[in-house]
């Protein structure tokens, strides 16, 4: 990575002199939907040049440009090199769409806003965030500006995308998915509640709590748990063909929800209902615990109509632990109920339902105590 302009430059003064041809910067970017700029007398600037997959000789030049006193954007240009790769390689595993890319730090605290090619992000106040922050930014240019959504009128085809599409590279990062947890906790907090608004409902007619939650909590998980369901390589697959189907052009939220279906040979209607059209909340229960000999038969009830994965924490009295998980899939028939027969490995201590990353608008009914 290149200190293109440092605060030596700054305070020398040499950057400011009377060439006019070395001053003249001429700018020219193809297939753009929007122009912005920024400009300043007083910002370092990064630089990167990185090629966008380890196959590919394609290169792009980032750069981050920024006030001296900002304490995280210094990181900013090699966050964003790793990004090019995750997006590219992995998730949605499509090519970062520009040749060039810009973060701009506004010298304010907290989010950011995107353009295309350019991201105005603010200084968070830890690394965590601030990876957060850029990887979100970065992933709208894949959505506005590659696939043309309407975010005034269906936000979650843009906001809930660029808040999903990084959860991996958080987790790697930070050794926990924090944003998913944190989304999660979110969504959890308005879910069943007067302003848990389902998601298909215009976006520029919800107040702000619920234009939060519609935009960005609720359909990055439902996006989460549609991955976990149908696995990385058919999700991907129907992700990839969305968006090349899609380039340039603006698909709205059936298109969207048809081509999946197509491409996966499912007809997802009976996930997408619940998650986008449908007024309710997640919540699952243990109801009853039948043990014979060394076999356990728990019954879980989806109380809520928004179906999620269940996981289930078998504990024993020496503090072993087994571990069982099953992914949204199992609600697909239209049933309440779910039975799981378990193989108690020792004395049973305790059960427990659920996890962090799976919202629950009622955790009080999720464990079972044996004595």
């Amino acid at each position: 990575m290149f200190r293109i302009i440092t605060l030596d430059d700054l305070n020398s003064g040499e950057i400011f002199n009377n060439d006019s041809e070395r001053n003249t910067w001429i700018f020219k970017a193809n297939n753009v939907t929007d122009f912005a700029f920024a400009f300043s007398d007083h910002y370092l600037w990064d630089g990167v040049t990185a090629t966008k997959t380890s196959v590919s000789d394609e290169k792009i030049f980032l750069q981050a440009i920024y006030p001296s006193d900002s304490t995280d954007f210094k990181n900013v240009a090699g966050i964003s090199k790793n990004l090019v790769r995750y997006f590219s390689e992995e998730l949605p595993g499509i090519n970062f769409p520009n040749q060039s890319f810009i973060a701009f730090n506004n010298g304010r605290v907290g989010g950011g806003m995107e353009f295309p090619m350019m991201i105005n992000d603010g200084s968070p106040d830890n690394i965590d965030r601030t990876v957060d922050l850029t990887a979100h930014e970065m992933a709208h240019q894949y959505f506005p500006f590659l696939v043309g959504t309407n975010e005034k009128k269906y936000a979650f085809m843009d906001e809930g995308w660029a808040v999903m599409i990084p959860f991996n590279f958080m987790e790697k990062f930070a050794g926990i998915n924090t944003r998913l947890i944190g989304t999660v906790a979110n969504y959890e907090m308005i879910a069943g509640t007067e302003d848990d608004i389902a998601p298909m409902i215009i976006s520029n007619s919800l107040s702000y709590g619920s234009y939060r939650n519609a935009a960005y909590n609720r359909p990055a998980i439902a996006y989460e748990f549609l991955n976990d369901m149908l696995g990385d390589k058919l999700f991907v697959k129907a992700l990839q063909e969305y968006i090349k189907r899609w380039n340039g052009k603006h698909p709205g939220p059936y298109d969207m929800f048809f081509t999946f279906n197509e491409i996966t040979g499912q007809n997802l209607n009976w996930f997408w209902n619940p998650w986008f059209f449908d007024f309710g909340y997640p919540d699952l229960a243990i109801v009853k615990v039948e043990i014979e000999n060394t076999n356990a038969k728990i019954l879980i009830r989806k109380n809520g109509n928004v179906p999620t994965p269940v996981y289930l924490k078998i504990i024993y009295q020496d503090g072993s632990e087994d571990e069982i998980y099953h992914s949204t899939e199992v609600w697909k028939d239209g049933k309440e109920i779910l039975e799981i027969s378990v193989e108690l490995t020792g004395i049973l201590n305790e059960i427990q339902l659920g996890r962090l990353t799976i919202p629950d608008s009622n955790r009080d009914n999720n464990i079972y105590l044996a004595h």
